[in-house]
């Protein structure tokens, strides 16, 4: 692809009609994509260590015409982040992060957060934001079950999906919109989001399966035997236990 000095301005069309500036940049996303990262809180906040996750895997491939290290991206954010907890006149981040990426040298992906403190550690799994000490109990009952044998991309759509529902509580919490990205052998380890339609069929799955459960634990519970009016303010309940 060659503009021909038509490629100086991104506000300069060539005589067919194309802005090569703008394919340039399209030809860079394609390129691009080993490494995918999800925010949570401050969401201005989380843009702010996404521009500079971008901007320190750009360096990182100008200088030594790599793709990033995971371990390396981690640890740059993590310093990052944590230089705002140290003077009085910033303000820490109100966000976490959590990256996946790719490592080509020693062939797997790795999963870290980086923490608003600036701590960053490797995961097998992890969660932040709401609920996120629930979730973190079902992702170690999972890879507990699991063992060394681990899951596929796939079978953990479905997976997180139940996850998600089990640990939101339909009365308090906002109407659930999952979306999901991964990062696997099925994309050419290449981050992307996960289709609609596979997202779609997990969360059906994950409301069935919690709803049979309640089906199965209201068919268990007993019925109470008898009621008594203990007076105007409370009614004691007698159950056969």
């Amino acid at each position: 692809m060659s503009g021909s000095g038509y490629d100086y301005s991104c506000g300069t069309y060539s005589p067919d009609g194309r802005i090569f500036q703008i394919e340039y940049a399209l030809k860079a996303v394609e390129n691009s994509g080993q490494t995918g990262m999800v925010v949570t809180g401050y969401a201005s906040d989380g843009r702010q260590i996404v521009n500079r996750a971008r901007e320190e895997a750009q360096n990182y491939k100008d200088t030594y015409g790599h793709n990033v290290i995971p371990s390396v991206l981690a640890n740059r954010l993590s310093l990052f982040v944590h230089y705002y907890t140290l003077y009085g006149s910033v303000r820490p981040f109100g966000s976490s992060s959590i990256v996946a990426a790719y490592d080509e040298d020693v062939k797997e992906p790795q999963l870290y957060m980086v923490e608003p403190s600036g701590a960053c550690f490797r995961f097998f799994g992890c969660a932040a934001g709401k609920g996120a000490n629930a979730a973190k109990t079902e992702i170690e009952k999972l890879l507990n079950k699991q063992g060394s044998a681990g899951i596929s991309c796939r079978e953990a759509v479905k997976e997180l999906a139940r996850i998600l529902q089990v640990i939101r509580d339909p009365a308090k919490d906002k109407p659930l919109e999952l979306e999901m990205g991964w990062l696997s052998a099925e994309t050419n380890y290449v981050f992307g989001h996960v289709p609609k339609d596979l997202v779609l069929a997990a969360d059906a799955a994950a409301l069935a399966e919690i709803g049979s459960h309640a089906e199965v634990a209201q068919e268990s519970t007993p019925e109470p035997a008898a009621t008594m009016d203990v007076d105007e303010r409370e009614t004691a309940v007698i159950s056969d236990l």
